[in-house]
């Protein structure tokens, strides 16, 4: 279980700054300019609003991706404050999340402009899928310690101690 703490904490941390991390070129009217992770997060919040406005699915995509990985990640860390027991929903939720993270990397290979991520994109990437990784385990380490009771019996002269393990192994 501890474990699982240090590694959120770590991929935490690398996820915090892989937003201040250059993650993507990007052309506006023929200029390139680099994108820092928060940028390129409001980048995708705004195609997103936009392909509501004008109706574009492309841009709808792109922006439903990048809203969705991080919205998982926060969902992840609410479900641990909460202590949530919902094992279930943060599976469908993490995976969710993790493949929206590789659709970024495989349209981009399709396209043919893999050069346009940088490494904060990849350092994001691997943040996302340890932080998802380390959520499940801990509640279902979590579930597994609290579905587990044993029940401990002393006779009456003190000498025989016994004892029963009951419950819902994962």
């Amino acid at each position: 279980m501890k474990i699982y703490k240090i590694l959120f904490t770590f991929f935490g941390l690398i996820y915090i700054s892989a937003f201040f991390m250059p993650t993507y070129d990007i052309a506006i009217f023929g200029t390139f300019s680099t994108l820092l992770g928060w940028e390129t997060c409001i980048f995708s919040f705004r195609m997103l609003i936009d392909s509501f406005l004008k109706f574009e699915t492309l841009h709808f995509t792109s922006g439903i991706c990048a809203v969705v990985a991080n919205g998982a990640v926060i969902f992840a860390l609410i479900c641990l404050i909460r202590k949530s027991k919902k094992i279930k929903l943060l599976r469908i939720v993490s995976l969710i999340g993790f493949t929206s993270t590789i659709w970024w990397l495989v349209h981009e290979m399709y396209d043919g402009e893999i050069s346009n991520l940088l490494v904060g994109y990849y350092i994001w990437i691997s943040s996302v899928g340890g932080v998802l990784f380390t959520t499940v385990a801990q509640v279902k380490y979590r579930l597994k310690a609290n579905n587990v009771q044993s029940n401990f019996m002393i006779d009456s002269s003190g000498s025989n101690i016994t004892s029963q393990i009951s419950g819902n192994y994962i």
